[in-house]
């Protein structure tokens, strides 16, 4: 598959291979991770063979690759007969990327700024049309929460994403315990959208260059618009950003921008939450329950 339309031409890198101690294919010559990209390449091919296999792929699956590098994981993903989009925002890793993995369609890109949901679309359309993408990556963790608000909301098209973390963000993502210090809007957003799941550890020692913190690899398993705990995304997030605005208040306080103060009372009592509570101690469920005694 040829390089896309959308990519921009790439700069020509004096680039050769070799095989690391770990039996995997890198890149060496002129290409150095870059710092500014957050690139932390990773070579271990049985790491590589587990995220893979936590993808569960079959042939003809829809894969979009988020920041191949080097093309690893690229190279294990081709070997379950998957259909693979790769975005690269580097553009000295796009000449290689190509010429490497012809059957693979490369875009030149910062994941961040692209269309996403266009971008699907397209990849399952005609023969691939009944099916939904697969993600999978390996995360810099500056664009890790970002990137996750995009791709969250498009349950229709995605049905999960295999990421591979910086951990400390990974612990804090998928904090689901009310009343944790890590327990944010974030935490209840995650779990409106999807269902979560860490699955392994990788150690720091495993990427080149070596990060200050392992990675952790994370299933998010998205759900279908249809089968979302409340219908109104919007209004049901709303609804928790302002709750977690001023978390340090009590939540019927926190709430009054967006309800009455009577409303609110009536609604709390209704969903048996305490006039006491806040923001941070509520569940998931509570605030289903509570948005639901707002609304209907």
């Amino acid at each position: 598959m040829p390089h896309t339309s959308l990519s921009l031409n790439p700069h020509r890198i004096g680039v050769s291979t070799k095989v690391c101690q770990r039996g995997c294919w890198i890149r060496a010559g002129n290409v150095r991770p870059k710092k500014s990209l957050g690139q932390n390449f990773l070579a271990n091919t049985s790491i590589l063979q587990r995220i893979t296999a936590a993808a569960k792929l079959a042939p003809g699956h829809v894969v979009l690759e988020v920041g191949p590098g080097t093309g690893n994981l690229t190279r294990c993903l081709l070997a379950q007969g998957a259909s693979i989009s790769a975005v690269e925002k580097d553009r000295r890793l796009i000449t290689s990327l190509t010429q490497d993995f012809p059957q693979v369609n490369i875009i030149q890109a910062d994941i961040l700024t692209c269309d996403l949901e266009a971008l699907l679309k397209q990849m399952t359309a005609g023969e691939f049309g009944n099916q939904r993408v697969k993600v999978i990556g390996n995360l810099p963790y500056y664009i890790t929460q970002q990137f996750l608000e995009q791709l969250l909301p498009l349950g229709h098209l995605v049905s999960n994403a295999i990421l591979l973390l910086q951990e400390e963000a990974a612990l804090r993502l998928t904090q689901l315990d009310p009343g944790a210090s890590d327990y944010r809007a974030m935490s209840v957003e995650l779990q409106y959208y999807c269902r979560a799941r860490r699955l392994f550890t990788v150690q720091k020692t495993e990427f080149n260059p070596v990060p200050d913190v392992n990675g952790l690899v994370v299933d998010f398993a998205l759900y279908q618009p249809e089968d979302r705990a409340v219908a109104n995304a919007e209004e049901f997030l709303a609804m928790v950003r302002q709750a977690f605005s001023t978390k340090r208040k009590m939540l019927r306080n926190s709430l009054q921008p967006l309800y009455d103060p009577c409303h609110i009372a009536h609604a709390m009592a209704a969903a048996e939450i305490s006039d006491k509570v806040r923001p941070q101690q509520l569940s998931f469920e509570s605030y289903v329950a509570l948005y639901k005694a707002l609304h209907y």
